[in-house]
């Protein structure tokens, strides 16, 4: 049976550092859409890949829960704005999942 993978409907990803946390932080993630990605490829001659990285998570971020400050009190999440403040590493992967994740609502149009 296949299972529908709406561009609609955030799914859940967990960092791999974070995987064995008690509390891990969960990001919800929805695949980019086929604009983001064409502004990407756009972009590419242009833009530095760390840029690029930062905007398909900001177009793909819906939320987050869990994630602590410095002192450990839980940051509330303000909008795709709000990967600004992850470093790079995050970006970087959660970009990752975001791509990931287009490869798989791709394959099941197809499937």
């Amino acid at each position: 049976m296949a299972i529908a993978l709406s561009p609609k409907r955030p799914r859940e990803y967990v960092l791999e550092a974070d995987r064995a946390s008690a509390r891990p932080t969960v990001f919800m993630l929805t695949p980019p859409t086929h604009e983001m990605i064409l502004a990407l490829q756009e972009g590419r001659a242009v833009t530095h890949a760390a840029a690029q990285g930062l905007a398909l998570v900001r177009g793909c971020l819906r939320g987050w829960r869990d994630l602590p400050d410095e002192a450990g009190a839980d940051v509330p999440f303000d909008g795709s704005a709000g990967a600004d403040e992850l470093d790079w590493q995050t970006v970087s992967e959660l970009g990752s999942e975001c791509l990931r994740l287009s490869r798989l609502a791709t394959a099941e149009k197809k499937g």
